[in-house]
């Protein structure tokens, strides 16, 4: 299963914490394995770069130029590829393999770009798949890349965070939980729609009660950002091994992970195929 084997080495990393060596050779190795499929796939239009910041670890940010009239759009879906142990002393030097997050939206969302790019995959908007720094400690990777694309008037379509999505409960069904404050509504309804459409699950609605998650930066620049997620009746339910050392891959469940990889192609195939402006533009 290679969802199985990039959360296994992704997750093998001591920890993905912002500012140490580790978390920067985790956001490398994640930079890599995308350019290995770029160059595998002899795409030109296809490409991989770091958004940098101040703090030892960069995003990483790959783009399917657009091929359409509405090539100046942008659809994007991000995952954040830190990791933190808040039960360490020090979160510098605990261990954290954050596989499930967020290993799992890292994995869901690469291997969503992995089946693009292998089918020949070209969008008509353009299409980007965002990978975070730093989210645990404030949403510090996002919230200047979306700043940048709102101060030079970047048209984007629609964005969508794929945070924890890999804990399937095993006391009632496991399901799609929507996040309802500080997102679009007609975004989430979308959403909702593809879940029906594509997926096995059931899809119902929560709040957070924060900014939870990378989509908050892009929602406060006024953008229409989404969060699916892992779902249970409470926000914060399950997954009890989250921001510890034991959130690791024998928790997680890939049966459920692969429902996400389907909501993620039917989400950025649908909108970054859509010739005409559509409502979320």
């Amino acid at each position: 299963n290679r969802m199985w084997e990039f959360d296994i080495q992704y997750s093998s990393h001591y920890n993905r914490f912002f500012n140490t060596p580790s978390g920067k050779r985790a956001a490398e190795w994640l930079h890599d394995k995308y350019l290995d499929g770029i160059l595998r796939s002899g795409r030109k239009d296809v490409h991989v770069r770091y958004f940098n910041n101040t703090f030892l670890q960069p995003s990483v940010i790959v783009t399917f130029d657009g091929n359409g009239t509405n090539k100046d759009e942008f659809v994007i879906i991000g995952a954040h590829l830190d990791s933190v142990n808040w039960e360490a002393e020090n979160p510098e030097l605990g261990r954290s393999p954050g596989s499930n997050d967020d290993g799992s939206g890292t994995t869901t969302i690469h291997h969503a770009f992995e089946l693009l790019i292998e089918s020949g995959y070209v969008p008509s908007r353009t299409l980007e798949f965002h990978c975070y720094a730093a989210e645990e400690v404030g949403l510090l990777g996002s919230a200047p890349i979306a700043a940048q694309y709102a101060a030079n008037g970047v048209k984007v379509a629609a964005m969508v965070e794929m945070d924890e999505v890999g804990f399937a409960t095993t006391y009632e069904p496991p399901r799609v939980k929507l996040i309802t404050d500080e997102t679009s509504p007609i975004l989430n309804s979308f959403l909702a729609e593809v879940v029906d459409t594509y997926l096995v699950l059931d899809v119902y609605n929560d709040t957070c009660g924060y900014g939870c998650s990378d989509f908050y930066t892009w929602s406060k620049v006024g953008y229409q950002a989404s969060f699916p997620t892992e779902g249970g009746e409470l926000f914060g339910q399950f997954n009890t091994w989250r921001h510890t050392a034991r959130d690791s891959v024998d928790k997680m469940s890939f049966t459920f992970m692969v429902e996400f990889v389907k909501l993620a192609l039917g989400y950025v195939v649908e909108l970054s195929m859509y010739v005409e402006p559509s409502s979320l533009a």
